[in-house]
């Protein structure tokens, strides 16, 4: 009963300063109108078209920084709280993607969503990089958009083969480093590929300045390196018995001594006598930088 009261009396207040609105426009629209009787108004002429279209491009970038900067916030207070950002992921990618469509040149807003978004999810992983696909087609020769860009496909989405072809890419703009091409050789196999993620995480951790996102790479790095550990025991086992194990467990404990178990949704892959670190599909990660 009483939210029925309260449903009412919200109605009445609506109503009332909807009728307020209308009778405040035609009192300004009346009072206009005495003011210009009698007199010879002449329509004033508008700018030509590029200034409107200027203009309006104006408002379109005001109202992506302001997007930004609410988004911006959220992440900081929910990161300085050690909140899980995934329940927020698909909000933070929509605001990621309204902003950088409505003004790609904008370059702020792809670095928190290459360090906050992709290891929420898989489907975060992909918006992600469409997010950083506005930002090449804006900056194409930006190396550090295609960085990210590059090494998305292979540590959060599962695809060295895509990995290898936009570090290739990336490689063939003027003044690259020879580190993308390196990259996109090494993705060509799969030992090479699990040291090109490792070295791409070392980059993105060492380029990156906000502690809790360099920790959280730090972490993924030591997963890497577990697991090239267990490729090296493999490699080992072959030397000495000219065949790989059938599993993993027989390299315990003469050539290592546990197999390790991995959590931030990736699993150990063992296809003889290869070795991957996989993301899981489907398997979301909370997102809490502690």
């Amino acid at each position: 009963m009483n939210d029925e009261i309260c449903n009412n009396m919200k109605n009445m207040k609506s109503a009332v300063l909807f009728l307020a609105g209308v009778l405040l426009y035609a009192s300004f629209f009346f009072l206009h109108e005495r003011q210009w009787a009698g007199r010879v108004e002449r329509l004033p002429v508008a700018q030509p078209v590029p200034y409107y279209r200027v203009l309006a491009g104006y408002v379109q970038e005001l109202t992506a920084e302001m997007l930004f900067v609410r988004t911006n916030v959220f992440i900081g207070r929910a990161t300085m709280q050690n909140k899980p950002l995934l329940p927020d992921g698909p909000a933070i990618a929509q605001n990621f993607e309204v902003v950088t469509t409505l003004y790609p040149r904008f370059l702020a807003p792809y670095y928190p969503a290459q360090a906050f978004l992709p290891d929420l999810s898989p489907d975060l992983a992909k918006r992600t990089n469409a997010i950083l696909e506005n930002g090449i087609v804006a900056y194409p020769e930006e190396l550090s958009l295609r960085f990210s860009h590059a090494a998305n496909y292979f540590l959060w989405m599962n695809d060295p083969a895509r990995a290898g072809e936009a570090f290739a890419k990336a490689a063939a703009i003027a003044g690259a480093p020879p580190l993308y091409g390196r990259l996109a050789e090494m993705f060509v196999s799969p030992e090479g590929a699990l040291k090109a993620g490792m070295l791409s995480l070392l980059v993105l951790r060492n380029a990156e300045k906000d502690p809790k996102v360099k920790e959280k790479y730090g972490r993924q790095l030591l997963m890497y390196e577990r697991t090239i550990e267990v490729q090296s025991a493999v490699q080992a086992y072959i030397r000495d018995h000219g065949a790989a194990p059938a599993t993993l467990e027989q390299l315990q404990p003469l050539y290592l001594p546990v197999v390790p178990v991995f959590d931030q949704g990736y699993t150990l892959i063992y296809d003889p006598p290869h070795v991957s670190l996989r993301r899981q599909e489907g398997s979301p990660h909370s997102g809490q930088l502690n």
